[in-house]
């Protein structure tokens, strides 16, 4: 199965990226693997996806400033949260794109297990990571 279609069906959150930076505490507060989706599809490398990131978290949204998505909101010059809000927001502002994160719930252990599993699917579906996934900057 694709990894989008893995997302789509198993992720049971799913928020407009712009409202979850601005309401974080209705983004589950615990373990969660966790993606950047568009609205449309766009080209790899092998065909097209709709996967900007795939991520996991100890605890995803709430009000905790241990939160990654306090990160996301409140720290945008963070390299690792700054990178991926500055490109997420120039999607939107520049190119008129439609971001929506969504999420899968699981124990720390399952959710980093399955961002890797993820990946990994996403990699040999298009022969590459998704965009916001560079890990070499």
């Amino acid at each position: 199965m694709p990894v989008t279609e893995h997302i789509e069906g198993a992720f049971e959150g799913n928020l407009a990226w712009l409202d979850a930076l601005d309401h974080r505490s209705e983004v589950y507060a615990g373990p969660a693997v966790y993606a950047l989706m568009a609205q449309q599809a766009f080209q790899r490398l092998i065909g097209q996806s709709w996967v900007l990131y795939i991520g996991h978290s100890r605890l995803l949204g709430g009000e905790s400033d241990r939160a990654r998505f306090y990160g996301y909101r409140f720290h945008p010059y963070n390299l690792h949260s700054g990178r991926i809000r500055l490109w997420a927001q120039t999607l939107i502002d520049e190119h008129g794109w439609q971001i929506s994160l969504r999420w899968h719930i699981g124990g720390p252990e399952n959710a980093a297990r399955d961002e890797r599993k993820l990946l990994i699917e996403h990699q040999q579906d298009h022969c590459e990571l998704p965009p916001f996934n560079r890990r070499n900057e």
